[in-house]
């Protein structure tokens, strides 16, 4: 079995990035903290309080937990649960969100014996000691991380394989309803995505493949929260395409692409509501790399868009603002760190291969650009040690600096 690494690396010094980027600390918290080589590791959630960071992930078929300081980098506390087999989230999606005073996570067990999956879900307090847990049977497929509804008092996941499935319990596990609805006849399978539209509305986003099983459109499913009854299933054909990625700003689902045939950039705007097209915009700008994130500024409300090997800027009005290429050097596939935001700027952190390394290898790149025009302010690069080939990296600002 060919054996994969992540690296989680936290910078945190406004928590943790300042006016002129330094290091301040580095904590690798998984993936190295034994003697034998670690089989997986991949996030699953995280929750910024006052100076502590508390962060869960998936290693070597256990769930765990670490808190660190984010002030001197120290490890608080670690836990780890469950010594069954769980699945990695990489493969089967899953995830951790805090409810109230609980922090929930959703993953897929698999039983070797019996061949059996179970969408597993677990509570830990703030003291990451373990509430309850449940396991409900399912077919193997993918699964979404679990959501609150607006009140706090339940929360939701949502599962793809043989059918559609939403799954609705209490904050202590107990279930109240299970609803399916069938899959069309080539539904791709990827993670479902969950949103909250009202307290009694909830959004199944899912993709559907064409009959060549090349591009996929998007469709949304709304269900009722209170029984979970059907309400709207639409499939959007404008959104045929690739590389979807998407986010939420206020009631409407946003939705960017590559567009067929060709790989020029295009939108699409859903009301969360009517579940109705606002706005389509065609792509004009040519992109041969993969759409990788996509997230809105608070401060501006301008949102901005990453692919393998560009940066993109643009207004609410989806006027674009700048397009940045991150070359020379290739970015790694499975970058999966956040954006963030001050007044002025936009941090940007991912792995990418060096090839100035002897020999080369991922290091870490963190980039402070103008979020107006998208020039680079500042840089620091950071030398990947142990040379992993996948990196999760997040930044977060503390407004004090």
């Amino acid at each position: 079995m060919k054996l994969k690494f992540t690296t989680f690396l936290f910078l945190i010094n406004t928590v943790l990035l300042q006016a002129q980027l330094s290091q301040q600390w580095l904590n690798n918290f998984c993936c190295f903290d034994s003697v034998g080589p670690h089989t997986f590791s991949f996030p699953l959630g995280k929750e910024f309080n006052q100076d502590t960071l508390t962060i869960s992930f998936f290693e070597d078929y256990f769930l765990k937990f670490e808190k660190i300081n984010v002030v001197t980098g120290d490890s608080i506390q670690c836990a780890t649960f469950l010594s069954d087999t769980i699945q990695s989230s990489f493969y089967y999606g899953g995830g951790t969100t805090k409810i109230t005073n609980q922090y929930i996570t959703s993953a897929v067990k698999y039983n070797n014996i019996n061949g059996q999956f179970k969408l597993f879900h677990s509570a830990v307090d703030n003291s990451i000691t373990q509430l309850w847990s449940n396991e409900i049977l399912i077919s193997s497929g993918k699964i979404s991380a679990p959501i609150s509804n607006l009140s706090g008092s339940n929360f939701y996941t949502c599962g793809v394989s043989d059918s559609i499935r939403i799954f609705k319990q209490t904050i202590g596990g107990m279930q109240q309803w299970i609803t399916a609805f069938p899959l069309m006849n080539t539904n791709n399978i990827r993670q479902p995505y969950l949103y909250i539209n009202s307290l009694d509305q909830i959004i199944i986003y899912v993709r559907n493949s064409d009959s060549i099983l090349t591009h996929s459109s998007v469709r949304l499913i709304k269900v009722n929260s209170i029984n979970g009854s059907l309400l709207l299933d639409s499939v959007y054909t404008n959104s045929l395409g690739t590389s979807h990625v998407q986010l939420q700003v206020n009631d409407t689902l946003k939705i960017a692409f590559l567009k067929v045939p060709g790989q020029e950039i295009s939108f699409l705007d859903i009301n969360l509501g009517s579940l109705n097209e606002i706005k389509y915009l065609p792509g004009i700008i040519p992109c041969l790399s993969d759409l990788t994130k996509f997230s809105v500024d608070s401060f501006t409300h301008n949102y901005y868009l990453k692919t393998s090997d560009n940066f993109l800027g643009y207004t609410e009005q989806d006027t674009l603002l700048f397009n940045v290429n991150l070359a020379p050097e290739k970015q790694d596939q499975y970058d999966l760190g956040g954006l963030a935001f001050d007044q002025q700027n936009v941090f940007l952190s991912y792995s990418f291969y060096n090839s100035f390394n002897n020999p080369p290898n991922n290091d870490i790149r963190i980039l402070k650009l103008n979020k107006t025009n998208g020039s680079i302010v500042d840089s620091a690069d950071y030398n990947d040690i142990r040379n992993t080939d996948e990196n999760f990296i997040d930044s977060y600002l503390d407004g004090s600096n």
